[in-house]
């Protein structure tokens, strides 16, 4: 009841608002991205959470970026070579420059991968095996590893923007300035401006392309209600929305005049989690139990309203090492009984954390309400996210659903499930797996490509039968356009970049 009464004053506020400004959306010039959640903030070296991400990608580069084929391709750099994966190679433009006017060379690069092997680096794990970073010309940028990485361009290297020395090298907060196709102007509750940097070294396959993108200015806007940020993009003071609408919404946008709706397979992998520390899931039949307790394909069509496809491992369909004939655990709830009963846990009682989110605790009820069918007591914890998440990287759960997002790198595979990698890595529900750990390893370090998919084919198969996760689904990406926005296409990684490439009428 008090939601529904806020919703109603937000609504009511929100046309009462719209009824005195007039406004019936930007000019065509302008492009105002809607984004669900604050900015934390905007310093390169320090930012985690994927909306910063998503804004730094407007005024910054990478050396390299993952294109729709989820391969390294070039971004600042204007070419780049991979010697056995170990030594790497890097020319830079001669004509980029930042934001405040100084020249961009080789030092500035030196200098950002340097912080970013630093101590107070969120990603200096990522470098632990580089021998060298150096200059040998003013324009090429080399790194030489200890040892071959197979993984190093598309995981690591793209991890790093490149910011002035003096930035990258500042105790400091860093300022906003970097050498991407847009200038940072000003910051306020609401909203973050950028206008189009002309300076700035755009280059496709090596060759300088100075055609200027067509916004002038671009405006990220937070609207954290999910009915304002509806309303505001039924009205034009929202022009898109990537990823940051409910399924119900998505499937309303379609029938609603002035919008259009962009839809993809995604390469976000959603899943439940054990802690399988606990003596109640070190039985294999009990995690087999409440995977096939789970009515997946009624939880997409009803309340996903087909925006997903049933996930069967980390790395999706949409990526080349994604192995195809995994076991798959079909709905099968009196199978989940029968092995319940094999392994004398009828009685089993789980809790199962979640963040409180709406549609993540909806989805949950239903969950939870599939697996009481087969006789499996559940107790839903509903957390604020920063709890929930905590709780999460501490291991106290005995369940939890997450998602890993945008997965590209079949490495990842390394980051979640290898035995150094328990908490405070990122394998969170302390999987340990010997082989699984060797055959990780050679794939790091495997430059060949087929011969580097075996050993990932068969990781996957380890661990799709031995379930550290009940795999869930694969989200789709979509956007919810104003019918205004031409030329857009949807990348199946979800990032904005192809909406600099769009044009509004």
């Amino acid at each position: 009841m008090l939601r529904a009464m806020r919703n109603i004053v937000v609504t009511l506020v929100f046309v009462s608002l719209l009824a005195c400004t007039g406004k019936k959306g930007s000019d065509s010039k302008t492009l105002i991205i809607g984004i669900e959640s604050e900015v934390k903030n905007l310093d390169i070296r320090t930012t985690m959470d994927m909306n910063s991400a998503q804004v730094i990608s407007l005024f910054s580069q990478s050396l390299l970026q993952i294109n729709e084929k989820m391969l390294p391709d070039t971004d600042l750099a204007t070419s780049f070579s991979d010697q056995d994966a170990k030594i790497f190679e890097f020319t830079l433009p001669q004509d980029a420059s930042f934001h405040d006017g100084t020249p961009l060379s080789c030092d500035d690069v030196l200098a950002s991968f340097q912080q970013a092997t630093s101590e107070t680096s969120r990603i200096k794990s990522a470098f632990e095996d580089v021998k060298e970073f150096s200059c040998p010309e003013a324009f090429k940028f080399r790194i030489e590893l200890k040892n071959p990485k197979a993984s190093f361009l598309a995981g690591d290297v793209t991890a790093v923007r490149i910011q002035p020395r003096k930035i990258a090298m500042s105790a400091s907060e860093a300022p906003p300035i970097g050498s991407g196709p847009y200038k940072f102007v000003s910051r306020d509750s609401r909203d973050i401006v950028f206008e189009r940097f002309d300076k700035f070294a755009r280059y496709k396959n090596g060759v300088r392309d100075t055609k200027p993108y067509f916004f002038d200015k671009i405006l990220v806007r937070t609207v954290q209600d999910p009915t304002t940020r509806w309303l505001s993009l039924t009205s034009g003071e929202i022009d898109v929305l990537i990823n940051a609408l409910s399924p119900q919404k998505v499937v309303e946008a379609r029938t609603t005049e002035g919008l259009q709706v962009f839809d993809k397979p995604g390469n976000t992998f959603q899943y439940l989690g054990f802690n399988l520390r606990l003596p109640k899931f070190k039985d294999l039949r009990v995690r087999q139990a409440v995977a096939y307790a789970i009515d997946r394909d009624s939880i997409i069509q009803h309340k996903l309203y087909g925006l997903a496809s049933k996930a069967n491992s980390v790395l999706s369909p949409l990526n080349y090492y994604h192995k195809n004939d995994l076991k798959d655990y079909g709905y099968d709830p009196e199978m989940a009984k029968k092995l319940l009963k094999e392994a004398k846990m009828e009685n089993l009682e789980l809790e199962i954390k979640t963040s409180s989110d709406r549609d993540v605790t909806s989805i949950a009820m239903v969950i939870k309400e599939q697996l009481e069918k087969v006789g499996i007591k559940v107790s839903l914890k509903p957390y604020e996210f920063a709890t929930f998440f905590s709780d999460v990287q501490k291991g106290n759960f005995e369940m939890f659903s997450l998602r890993w997002v945008a997965v590209t790198e079949p490495d990842i595979m390394h980051k979640v499930f290898h035995t150094s990698q328990v908490p405070p890595g990122r394998n969170r529900v302390y999987y340990s797996n010997l082989e699984v750990d060797k055959l990780v390893d050679a794939g790091a370090r495997e430059a060949d490509v087929t011969k580097r998919k075996a050993l990932y084919d068969q990781a996957q198969e380890i661990v799709a039968n031995e379930m550290p996760y009940v795999p869930l689904w694969y989200p789709n990406n979509v956007a919810v356009t104003t019918a205004r926005l031409k030329d857009f296409h949807l990348n199946p990684i979800g990032t904005w970049a192809s909406l600099l490439d769009a044009r509004k009428e």
